[in-house]
This record gives structure tokens, C-alpha cells and sequence, in this order.
């Protein structure tokens, strides 16, 4: 029975984002011709540190979601599960409008500052962030409720498309400018909110849209912050590179980083589809106690992830030269070839260690996962200014990797010590 659901969550919405690869990268291609190595770093710039700004309403506040609404139903404990649904909406809002508050404050203060492109362009890609947060909600609680699929449409699948759509409009009216891509990114986030919310009130069961609603406020926000610090950890791991090197680098080597990790992020696709749909079963079989569903469920998602991130991994170390050549323009080929290569070893090596970052924090062990997280971000931002001044894109690939390769190690250990599994496929 485990087997046959995994396999069947796996296929749709592994075919789900499957469908919003040809649409992610046909607009990445797109936006990195039409705006030249230049221009795409600014772009990349600011799209890397949005994730940043967003990480008290993001990935955090999505994985609390899922944890206790899969806790709350389970014990039926309904008013509980609808509060926290409503308390998180709230709180994205209250954040989003004392961002925006700053920034503007920010640039008024500092004119000269907010007069670099890279920084005025952050003045409207800031608007993103309670779209990222509200999206995080529905995403969290759809899993929850059993809806991988529906959970993970809006984002992979919605949004892509919307923005596709959106670069060419705003290209024919705007012309070559990266502020356009911004608005395209914002434009496509706030209509991908507004279908997300549609579709979540359509599918949440009755126990979940009527009924009244019980707050733990204290509970919540003590659960919260460390799966924030979490998830600040891991996105400052994923994106620091990016930003330190538009920040110490040229927005021309940002261009080729940027171009890198979207290759390599093709390797990890496998596992992040494994994440999204194994999540709520490693929350139900911790809970349970079930040793045996759990270790088994690990197993058979990290064979399964290793079994289709092999080929692309493959692909990338031996050709990728020739594919960003043809993809972006042979002018990106010096700065993204080897960020490409040194990004598909190392994201193939998160691919081996499994799901150990849903392991611990679907068990309630993610506080002892910080630990992993910031020695593997030190790592990472110590190489980052050591390598970056002289070796630029490359220097960032080889901070980034070795951050990767850390963080997976030492959470991997976390996990068989604390957990008493093994994330491994073998």
C-alpha cells in the first residue's frame, strides 16, 4: 500500500513539475538573451535575495503548517488547525507591510544607495514577498491534508506559465530593462496567490473552512522560530552565493552563477519531488512510533530520487558546456561551464543523503538540525570571501558545494543518531 502511493504521488507531481521545467527555463533562456550577462545579473541579484527577505513567512511557516494541521486532524482537534491557518495569514501580512515600511524608509535615508540599479530594482521586487508567504500557507496545510499534488500546482506548474506569459508582455511595452522582469515576477505571483487561494477553499475539507478557531499564539511562535532559523540557514546557504558575489563580484559573473544553479537544480528535482510528498508521512509514522513504515518510506523515496538525478548529473558534467552555449549564448559559457559542473557533483551528493532535512523536522528534532546548517553556511560564506575576489562565479560554485556537502553530512548523522533511521538509498 506505501509502496503503491509513493509511486503514484511521485509520477503526478513529479510529472506536474516536469511540465514547469520546459516553461522555467524557456523564460530564463529568454530573459538572459533579451537582457544580456549584465543585465540578467542585476535580475538574478535581486530574485536571490527576495527568498531572504521572505524567510519569516516562507519555507518555515510552511513546514510548521504541515506538521501541526497533520497533529491537530489526527487528534481532531479541528479549531486548533483553522486558528493556525488564520493566525499565519495574519502574520504574513503584519511582516510583509513592516518590510515595505523599511525599505522605503531605507531609501529615502540612503538616495545614493537605492541609486544603484541593483538596489532600486529591490524597491519593487520587495512587493514579492507576501505573495511567497501566502503561497507558503496553502502549500503547507495542502500537504496536510494529503494534496501534494494540488499543494505544489500554483508554484510549479501556475506561476511559471503566468510569468512566461508576463515577460513577453512587459518586454513589448518596457523594452530590455531588468526592472520588467521584476514586474513580470510580480505580476505572475499575485494572480498564482489568487488562484492557490481558490483552489485550497475548493478542496479543504469542511472541518477546515467552517467552525470556530482556538489560538496557541505562544505555542506556534515558539515552534516557529526555529524552524525559521531553519529555514534562514538553508536559503542563506542556497542564495548567499549569489548575493556575496553580486555584492563583491561583477553582475556579469552573478549572470553565470545564476545560470549554474539552474542547471544543477535539475540534479536535486528528483529528491525535492520525494520532500514534498514523503513530508506528512515521516510527520504521521514519527508520531505513531512505526520504526518500520518510517525507515521503509526513507528507503524507497532515496532510491527513487537517485534512479532519475543520475542521468541529468551525467549529462551536465560532460556536456554542459555545449548546452549553455546553445540555451543562453556561447557570451555565458566562461561564467557558468564550471559553476555547472562543481553544482551537479554536489547537489548529486544531496541526492545519495535523502531527505534528511523533512527527516528531522517532520520529527521535531529541527532545532538540533541548526547546528548542521551553520556550520554548513559558515563554510560556505568563509569560502565565499576567500574565493570570490579572485575566482568569481567559479570561487562561488566551490563555496556553495562544499556548504552542500557539509550541511548533507552532518545532518545525515543527526538523523540515524537522533531518529534511529538511515536516510541512504542502500
Amino acid at each position: 500500500m506505501l509502496k503503491s502511493v509513493l509511486y503514484k504521488n511521485f509520477l503526478s507531481v513529479g510529472g506536474m513539475r516536469l511540465a514547469g521545467i520546459p516553461l522555467s527555463l524557456a523564460t530564463s533562456v529568454l530573459l538572459a538573451r533579451l537582457l544580456g550577462p549584465e543585465g540578467f545579473g542585476y535580475y538574478s541579484f535581486a530574485m536571490a535575495l527576495v527568498p531572504l527577505l521572505a524567510i519569516p513567512v516562507s519555507s518555515g511557516l510552511q513546514q510548521l503548517a504541515t506538521r501541526q494541521v497533520v497533529s491537530y486532524r489526527l487528534a481532531e482537534q479541528f479549531s486548533l488547525a483553522r486558528g493556525l491557518v488564520s493566525l499565519s495569514g495574519g502574520w504574513v501580512l503584519l511582516y510583509s507591510a513592516v518590510l515595505f515600511t523599511l525599505f522605503f524608509g531605507a531609501s529615502q535615508i540612503f538616495p545614493d544607495i537605492f541609486a544603484e540599479k541593483k538596489w532600486a530594482i529591490m524597491l519593487v521586487a520587495v512587493f514579492i514577498v507576501p505573495f511567497i508567504g501566502g503561497n507558503s500557507v496553502r502549500c503547507g496545510v495542502s500537504k496536510a491534508l494529503g494534496q501534494p499534488f494540488w499543494s505544489e500546482l500554483p508554484l510549479r506548474l501556475i506561476q511559471p506559465s503566468l510569468l512566461f506569459c508576463a515577460v513577453f508582455l512587459l518586454y513589448f511595452w518596457s523594452g530590455e530593462d531588468p526592472v520588467s522582469a521584476i514586474y513580470a515576477q510580480l505580476f505572475s505571483f499575485f494572480l498564482t496567490f489568487i488562484i492557490a487561494s481558490i483552489i485550497f477553499l475548493r478542496l479543504a475539507p469542511g472541518d477546515m473552512r467552517k467552525g470556530g478557531k482556538v489560538y496557541e499564539t505562544g505555542t506556534w511562535a515558539r515552534s516557529l522560530a526555529p524552524f525559521c532559523l531553519l529555514s534562514a540557514v538553508t536559503l542563506l546557504g542556497a542564495q548567499i552565493s549569489i548575493v556575496l558575489l553580486g555584492i563583491l563580484g561583477e553582475p556579469e559573473a552573478v549572470a553565470g552563477m545564476r545560470v549554474a544553479d539552474r542547471g544543477a537544480a535539475l540534479v536535486l528535482l528528483p529528491l525535492t519531488t520525494v520532500n514534498m510528498i514523503v513530508a506528512p508521512y515521516i510527520a504521521r509514522y514519527f508520531k505513531q512510533g512505526d520504526r518500520v513504515k518510517l525507515q521503509a518510506s526513507l528507503k524507497l523515496s532515496s532510491r527513487l530520487a537517485v534512479l532519475f538525478a543520475l542521468p541529468a548529473a551525467g549529462i551536465f558534467i560532460f556536456f554542459g558546456d555545449k548546452l549553455v552555449e546553445l540555451a543562453f549564448g556561447i557570451e555565458y559559457v566562461a561564467y557558468a561551464f564550471w559553476p555547472l559542473v562543481i553544482l551537479s557533483a554536489s547537489q548529486l551528493f544531496s541526492v545519495f543523503c535523502g531527505s534528511v532535512g523533512n527527516v528531522l523536522a517532520m520529527s521535531h528534532q529541527e532545532s538540533r538540525s541548526v547546528t548542521g546548517h551553520v556550520l554548513a553556511l559558515s563554510v560556505n560564506v568563509a569560502l565565499c570571501f576567500l574565493l570570490i575576489p579572485e575566482y568569481g562565479a567559479v570561487g562561488a560554485a566551490l563555496a556553495t558545494g562544499a556548504g552542500l556537502i557539509v550541511w548533507n553530512a552532518v545532518l545525515a548523522y543527526f538523523v540515524i543518531k537522533h531518529v534511529k533511521v538511515s536516510p541512504f538509498p542502500v
